[in-house]
C-alpha cells in the first residue's frame, strides 16, 4: 500500500534510534512504514478510547441523597430562623427542586435532593406495582383494613379498628418497604392510598402532593369517618421529630389540632409573586375558601398566621360541619385531573396578584404540577376550612395543646405542658 507522510513521521519517530528526534529523510530498519490505512484505524481506535472515558466521566449518575440530608449541607439561613426552624421548613419555601454540589476530602460530586416530587404523569398501568397488597399488613395480633373491607367501611357497615386512622401521603417512599410506623397497630389504624397504578386498589390520583390524597379519604368516607383522622406526610418526623409521641397522646374528645412546630406568622403572597406565579396561587386559595363559605376581600393581598406543612389531627365531628359538596369541590381542585386548582380564566378583577408586575395572568397550566398551587394551598388554609380557626391563628399555649392532648404527666412526650414553639417567622414578604 502507499505509505503515507504521517506514516513515515510515526515509524521514524518512535523506531529510529534518535529515540523520537525525527530525522528528516531516515528510516528505521526495525519497523515497516505505517500505511494510510493502518494510521487511520489507529486514529479511530484512539478516538473511540477517548469518547467512551469521557461518556463515563461526564454520565457518571449522581448520587441521590434524602432531601434533609442535602439540606443539612447547604442549609441557607433566613434572619429570624432558627437551623431547626430550616429543617422544619415545608416543601413551599425555596428549599426545593435544587442540584447542590458539596465536597469531600477529595473531591466533588452531584448531589440531587430528593424531595418527594410527584409527577403528575402516572406510570405504565403493566407495570407490577404492588403498593397494596392482596392482604394488608398489620402488626402482631391486629386486625388490619383490608382492601375487601373498603366498601363496608364506606357504607358505614363495619366500624374502624380503631378510634384513631392515620392517613399518609405517599408516591414512591414506601416501594422497597413500609416503614414499621406505617402499619396498623393497638393505636390506630392505617389506611394507604396508592398513587402509581389506577388499576389496582386504593388509587387516589396523582396531583396536588399530600392535599390530593386527604381530600380524597374524606369525600371516600364521608359517612363513616373515624373518630379522629391524622393526615400525615411520607416522612412525619422531618417536621416533628415528637410525631409519634403526639399522636399516641391525642384525646379521644378532641376537636382539630396542627401537628407540626413551625408557626409561620403573617404569610403573604410575596414568595410567589416574586417568581410570577403569584395570580396562579392567589386564584386557588380564594377557590378553595370558596368552596367552604370563606373568602378574602377583593383586591386585597391574602394573608394568613398558621402552622406550617399540613400535617394534623381532626375529628370526625369537626370535619362533618361542612358538607361532602365542599370537599368534592376541594378533591376536584386539589387531587383529580385536569390536574389545575382553577380551570379557565383568572379572575383578574379580584385578584391582588393581577396587579402587580410580572405575574402570570393566563390560565394556570398543568404542567405547574400543583406543588404551590394545590398543595400549598391546602398548607395555608387547611387550620381555615378544615380546623375552622380564623385566619391570623395563633401560635398555641397551654390551653389549645391541652384541648387536644394528654397532660404530658399521663403521658410523655405530650406537648401539654406549656409548649412553646421554638420557631416563628415573622413573614413580612411571603
Amino acid at each position: 500500500s502507499t505509505q503515507s507522510t504521517w506514516g513515515h513521521f510515526l515509524s521514524v519517530y518512535f523506531f529510529s534510534p534518535a529515540h523520537g528526534r525525527w530525522v528528516p529523510g531516515t528510516r528505521s530498519p526495525m519497523h515497516r512504514p505505517i500505511s494510510t490505512r493502518a494510521f487511520g484505524g489507529l486514529l479511530l481506535v484512539a478516538f473511540v478510547a477517548v469518547a467512551t472515558a469521557w461518556a463515563l466521566a461526564a454520565g457518571e449518575p449522581a448520587r441521590t441523597i434524602p432531601r434533609r440530608a442535602a439540606l443539612s449541607r447547604t442549609r441557607p439561613q433566613i434572619k429570624g430562623v432558627s437551623r431547626d426552624g430550616m429543617d422544619a421548613l415545608d416543601t413551599e419555601d425555596d428549599l426545593t427542586d435544587l442540584t447542590v454540589r458539596y465536597s469531600f476530602a477529595n473531591r466533588s460530586e452531584k448531589v440531587e435532593v430528593a424531595d418527594d416530587v410527584q409527577s403528575t404523569t402516572d406510570l405504565d398501568e403493566t407495570q407490577p406495582v404492588d403498593i397494596v397488597p392482596a392482604e394488608e399488613e398489620g402488626t402482631a395480633g391486629v386486625r388490619p383494613i383490608l382492601v375487601s373491607d373498603d366498601e363496608a367501611l364506606r357504607n358505614g357497615s363495619l366500624k374502624w379498628p380503631t378510634w384513631r386512622v392515620l392517613v399518609p401521603a405517599v408516591f414512591r417512599e414506601f416501594m422497597r418497604k413500609r416503614p414499621e410506623w406505617a402499619l396498623s397497630n393497638s393505636n390506630y389504624t392505617v389506611y394507604l392510598y396508592q398513587r402509581l397504578n389506577r388499576r389496582k386498589p386504593r388509587y387516589s390520583y396523582n396531583f396536588g402532593h399530600d392535599a390530593g390524597v386527604f381530600a380524597k379519604f374524606i369525600v371516600d368516607f364521608y359517612h363513616n369517618l373515624p373518630d379522629v383522622t391524622i393526615f400525615t406526610h411520607a416522612h412525619p418526623e422531618d417536621h416533628n421529630i415528637f410525631f409519634f409521641k403526639w399522636i399516641n397522646c391525642l384525646r379521644p374528645d378532641m376537636n382539630y389540632t396542627n401537628l407540626n412546630r413551625l408557626f409561620l406568622r403573617n404569610r403573604g403572597l410575596g414568595y410567589w409573586a416574586s417568581h410570577g406565579w403569584g395570580a396562579w396561587v392567589e386564584q386557588c386559595w380564594r377557590d378553595l375558601l370558596e368552596a367552604f363559605n370563606y373568602s378574602f376581600p377583593a383586591r386585597k393581598e391574602p394573608r394568613v398566621s398558621c402552622y406550617c406543612c399540613a400535617q394534623f389531627a381532626v375529628s370526625r365531628a369537626q370535619l362533618l360541619r361542612h358538607p361532602l359538596s365542599s370537599y368534592q369541590k376541594m378533591l376536584k381542585m386539589l387531587g383529580e385531573p385536569p390536574e389545575v386548582c382553577h380551570e379557565g380564566a383568572l379572575s383578574t378583577d379580584k385578584l391582588w396578584a393581577a396587579h402587580v408586575p410580572g405575574q402570570k395572568k393566563y390560565a394556570e397550566h398543568p404542567k405547574f404540577h400543583g406543588k404551590h398551587t394545590a398543595a400549598g394551598a391546602l398548607e395555608h388554609l387547611q387550620h381555615i376550612v378544615i380546623g375552622g380557626q380564623p385566619f391570623f391563628t395563633k401560635a398555641y399555649g397551654n390551653r389549645q395543646w391541652c384541648a387536644s392532648f394528654k397532660p404530658h404527666t399521663e403521658c410523655p412526650g405530650s406537648p401539654c405542658k406549656g409548649f412553646t414553639p421554638q420557631d416563628v417567622i415573622n413573614d413580612d414578604g411571603g
